[in-house]
């Protein structure tokens, strides 16, 4: 009986043929036992094929060089590895016997050197699709395989291809032609943009001459603002990167400075909206008193209440002229007035989102948060009462009688993370509430301004242990440097002050 020497390992390519035709196996030996199968010669002698492989004969008219081949593979020469479905044949001890045929999805391998078999599996690469060139690409469309097929002249097909490739070569010129020539297309800037919405923002009609004042109005400051952006240029890349190096004092210095630098750069927009805002607030003023009018009343500034007014006829005559003209000239204004109160509105939400993000960073509580997690109750948040079972003790012997006894559990009830949270969800109730409320809406509504929320109503949640008045920084150094008062010394004897000399008074 053989020895075995242990694991043998094949490599078989997937595209070998399944038949049962018996052939000789062909490949390369890495070593004893790990060979790799290239391919299998059909109804051919072992011998005939071992001395061809030795002398060069069986590769004498390949297509490519096998010195290459053997090259970059690594091997000198190919071997005869074993025989295929060759039950009888008489095989070396190190090499293989394959059974093989359509019925079996992988080859039975036997080997006598070998105690257990590998067999790996794999797709062979094709050559002609692995180069970096090709003179004939792998399609990608599935009409480029009928241009391949060579039609019979005179027929349909023919005559559509001739067709195509005059098609093909029309546009071949033409795109050569288009090479000679130059299309330089400029992106609007926001100055002709702004103008475009001028005109017919939204798809509706305003007055031409309003419309081109405020638009020059606003342009006018626009570029006034951009030449001064376009002066502080040079030191805008040193500011973001001033603001990026102060993250190194903590997250919220970089977020503080971004908030301000927003502020800064967003001023145009604040100008434009409070210009707007202006406007649309005393044309509606003047609308809403002109109407009063029309119903022989009159707003009493003094009193705050609405009288009653005998008008002329040529005041009534005035006043609709002008409640005419105001009135057309009211959706110009307002389509200017809700473009910049928009935008401000944006820039008050980033600034608000901003602000809570600072709050939160800096009073978030970590150490309360990580103290409930790790020891609840050393963070109460108050007590509950446990009514537990009476003991049974009628098992235990007593010199007295036991009234009836009710046990109950005093415990501790560890602090809930929403009354952990409580201050932000008061805090997220007070931004709701000032940009949220009918107040707020008003004030869009009728051009009012609509100022941010104050930072002592973010921050006096968060501070609100600190006193009422607070000392300034003038205070703090007075105290610190004035001199203290000098006390004068009491000296008393049983009760009795003694003077400069000693004596009793």
């Amino acid at each position: 009986m053989p020895e075995h020497d242990g694991l043998m390992r094949i490599f078989w390519p997937l595209d070998i043929p399944k038949t049962d035709t018996p052939g000789v196996i062909i490949g390369w030996r890495n070593s004893g036992l790990d060979v790799f199968v290239v391919a299998i010669l059909k109804d051919v002698d072992s011998r005939n094929v071992e001395n061809a492989l030795k002398v060069g004969t069986l590769f004498r008219n390949a297509a490519h060089p096998m010195e290459r081949i053997h090259e970059l593979c690594g091997q000198s020469s190919m071997h005869v590895l074993g025989l295929a479905n060759s039950p009888g044949a008489v095989v070396e001890n190190l090499q293989i016997h394959a059974t093989m045929g359509p019925a079996l999805k992988v080859p039975q391998i036997s080997c006598a050197r070998a105690s257990t078999m590998q067999i790996i599996l794999f797709e062979r690469p094709l050559p002609h699709r692995m180069q970096y060139i090709s003179l004939n690409p792998i399609s990608l469309a599935l009409g480029d395989k009928s241009e391949l097929v060579s039609h019979e002249p005179g027929t349909i097909d023919a005559e559509e291809e001739r067709d195509e490739l005059k098609n093909r070569r029309k546009m071949k010129s033409l795109v050569e032609k288009l090479k000679l020539h130059t299309v330089t297309k400029h992106p609007a800037s926001p100055k002709e943009l702004a103008l475009q919405r001028i005109d017919y923002p939204a798809g509706l009609k305003l007055n031409n001459e309003l419309a081109a004042f405020l638009g020059d109005l606003f342009l006018w400051v626009l570029d006034h603002f951009l030449s001064c952006v376009e002066a502080l240029r040079p030191i805008l890349a040193h500011v973001i990167w001033f603001i990026g190096f102060s993250g190194f004092a903590g997250a919220s210095m970089p977020i503080a400075l971004f908030s301000d630098l927003l502020s800064l750069l967003t001023l145009h927009i604040y100008s434009f909206y409070l210009a707007s805002a202006r406007i649309f607030n005393w044309q509606y003023t003047i609308l809403l008193s002109l109407f009063q009018l029309f119903r022989g009343k009159k707003h009493n500034v003094l009193r705050k209440r609405i009288d009653s007014c005998d008008y002329d006829l040529d005041q009534l005559l005035l006043g609709t002229i002008l409640f005419t003209l105001l009135f057309f000239l009211l959706p110009t204004v307002i389509v200017f007035y809700f473009t910049f109160a928009c935008a401000r509105m944006a820039i008050i939400s980033l600034k608000a989102a901003l602000d809570t993000l600072l709050a939160c960073l800096n009073h978030f509580p970590l150490f309360a948060l990580m103290l409930r997690i790790k020891d609840s109750q050393r963070l109460p948040g108050g007590i509950c009462f446990e009514l537990r079972d009476t003991p049974q003790l009628s098992h235990i012997t007593c010199a007295f009688t036991t009234p009836p006894t009710s046990h109950i559990y005093l415990k501790s009830v560890p602090l809930t993370f929403r009354a952990m949270f409580h201050q932000y969800f008061q805090l997220g109730h007070r931004i709701r509430k000032h940009y949220l409320s009918p107040r707020v809406l008003l004030c869009l509504a009728t051009g009012k301004f609509v100022p941010p929320i104050h930072r002592k109503n973010l921050y006096s949640l968060q501070y609100s242990m600190l006193p009422a008045r607070r000392s300034g920084i003038m205070d703090m150094w007075h105290a610190l440097t004035a001199d203290a008062p000098k006390k004068t010394s009491d000296l008393r004897v049983n009760g009795k002050r003694l003077n400069v000399n000693g004596k009793r008074h």
